[in-house]
């Protein structure tokens, strides 16, 4: 059974989007080629609200051998880092070096298990609506995200981890539009993202739309 695990945040969650986010459209997707009798990868989206690096780090052997065929092809793809840059009585969640250490620590497990990584880049929040945010009290900044995100791309070049690359590309364009409550991706957002996962994936799964 071949595999693709995804482990994420409220993002990757894809709960702001009644289709269900990205990750939705990724299993629907092969789900149709399975039904349609074409090779096919089985997904897992095993992301949850609030998620960090440390609860990844802590979840990834246990979730990952319990869906994984040995000498089967898998992919991870990780999509976290938001929750980590959050703040909470002015301090990040994470420390940013704890971040990058539990991101590496994560990619080369996944090495280890004969699994390809693959990391998601953060996504810029719209601050008039995150300062702090509605749910909790909580605050997201750019300049954070921003950061955290620099480090995922530091960590991903220097493991020669390949990496979907949304950041910069978002900030460069209105990219309130496509969040729903100025953090989580709206359906057009998350549709966004499919497209930019897709060129990464495809390649390697041979999967055609």
């Amino acid at each position: 059974m071949k595999t693709i695990l995804i482990f994420g945040d409220s993002i990757a969650f894809g709960g702001n989007d009644p289709l269900g986010g990205w990750a939705t459209k990724l299993f629907l997707k092969e789900l149709r080629a399975d039904l349609n009798g074409e090779e096919h990868f089985v997904v897992f989206n095993l992301s949850n609200i609030g998620v960090t690096s440390r609860d990844v780090l802590s979840a990834f052997n246990d979730e990952t051998l319990r869906r994984i065929e040995k000498g089967q092809e898998s992919i991870v793809l990780i999509s976290i880092g938001v929750n980590d840059a959050a703040r909470e009585n002015n301090k990040n969640l994470v420390p940013l070096d704890e971040y990058a250490s539990n991101i590496r620590t994560i990619f080369e497990e996944a090495r280890r298990l004969k699994i390809t990584p693959i990391a998601i880049d953060l996504l810029p929040c719209d601050e008039s609506l995150t300062q702090p945010v509605s749910w909790a009290p909580i605050t997201y900044l750019n300049k954070d995200l921003e950061t955290y995100s620099q480090r995922l791309h530091e960590v991903c070049e220097n493991l020669n981890v390949q990496i979907i690359h949304l950041f910069e590309e978002w900030t460069n364009a209105n990219y309130e539009l496509w969040l729903d409550d100025g953090l989580h991706p709206n359906t057009e957002g998350h549709a966004l993202i499919y497209e930019k996962v897709k060129e990464v994936i495809f390649p390697l799964t041979n999967s055609k739309e």
